[in-house]
Formats: C-alpha cells, structure tokens, sequence
C-alpha cells in the first residue's frame, strides 16, 4: 500500500481504538478468535504473560547475589586425594562450588576435582588458595585449573 491508499484517520479522537482502525482499514476481523485462544489456553494466558519477566528478573537477581560471592582471594580448601595430575579437594567450610548455570555442584566439606599443570608435585593435606586471582597450591604457588565457579556463602 502506498500513502495514497490509506483512509484519512485525521478525524479520529485520539487515541485510536483497536476497532476503529480495523474498520479505517477494512482489515479482517475475527471476533472470535480471542475467545477461541483463551478457551484453548484457559487462565494459564495471563500468569504466563505476567509470570514470565518476573522468573526472569528473580533469575537475574540469583545471578547478581552469587556474582558476588565469587572468590578471588583466600582459602579455597585442602587437597584429599592425588591422582597424578588429578586433585580431589576437600571445599572449606564457607566455600561452595557452582557451574556456569549456577546450579550448585559441591556443597562446604565436599569433593571438587582439579587439575595440576605439574604432575606430582601435590600431596595430602596442601593448602589450595586463590591468590591474585590464581588458583594454586599455598606452598609453591602451583597452578591448578577447575571448570567451575568457587564461592563463599
């Protein structure tokens, strides 16, 4: 349509109502359409509608709070096992361990697996700290790597 072929709506108290610019337009008007949609959907329609940015705005916000308990220095927790390369680490009593969705993986006091760029070189009982927002062992500043997220509580 070009501008020529629109009806003049100049005339129309402003706002425009949704029939009045049907009828300006000639458009095709199923009035019973609505009534269908929400005999199919029932009153699930509007909770969706309104429900839907709320769980978004509560998800940003658990996001937001854990954010920012993310550890960038202190005690993460002691070394339990060592398998080569391969550390199993005890999580101190006010550390917790989540993945990248923020669903927690390790609770205080339970086992997360890490990794030594350097094989043997761990033993039972180091100390694992975040340093200058490095992962390492406290006694030779080991670097160690993990794909998950350590915070406090």
């Amino acid at each position: 349509m070009n501008r020529s072929q629109f009806p003049d709506i100049s005339n129309f108290d402003a706002p425009l109502k949704v029939a009045e610019i049907v009828l300006a337009f000639k458009l095709p008007l199923n009035v019973d359409a609505p009534l269908k949609d929400a005999e199919i959907f029932g009153a699930s329609i509007l909770p969706f509608k309104v429900d839907a940015p709320l769980k978004l705005i509560l998800k940003q916000s658990e996001t937001i709070q854990l954010a920012s308990k993310i550890i960038n220095e202190g005690d993460i927790g002691k070394v339990a096992v060592v398998d080569g390369a391969m550390l199993q680490v005890t999580l101190n009593s006010d550390v917790q361990a989540y993945n990248t969705n923020w669903k927690q993986l390790a609770k205080p006091g339970e086992n997360i697996l890490m990794i030594m760029d350097n094989e043997g070189l761990a033993t039972i009982g180091d100390e694992v700290v975040i340093e200058n927002e490095c992962l390492c062992l406290k006694k030779d500043k080991s670097s160690l790597k993990c794909d998950i997220i350590l915070c406090n509580l």
